[in-house]
């Protein structure tokens, strides 16, 4: 995210008045520290990498508690294809 720009973004979004609730999202508030200098570049880096590994989990612990989440294994793409198209035939009756 910052090799592809992230702190340019987020400098030219803070110039045009963007909303608080936007500087809450991963990436925008540790680029935000990094900016106003309340952190070094290295720190916002690893705080970034911090919080989305974080939030990741958060992620699939909540998609392993949701009964209506399937998992398909993707490693031959051929098989994983077909096991979604089953699933939404089953699913919506196609």
């Amino acid at each position: 995210m910052i090799a592809m720009g992230l702190a340019d973004e987020v400098s030219a979004l803070l110039n045009s008045g963007f909303s608080f609730v936007a500087q809450q999202a991963l990436g925008y508030k540790e680029v935000i520290m990094y900016l106003s200098g309340r952190c070094s570049l290295h720190e916002a880096k690893d705080t970034l990498k911090r919080e989305t590994r974080r939030y990741a989990k958060r992620q699939m612990t909540w998609f392993r508690g949701d009964p209506r989440v399937q998992w398909v294994d993707n490693s031959d793409e051929t098989r994983a294809q077909a096991e979604v198209m089953a699933i939404l035939a089953h699913r919506f009756g196609l």
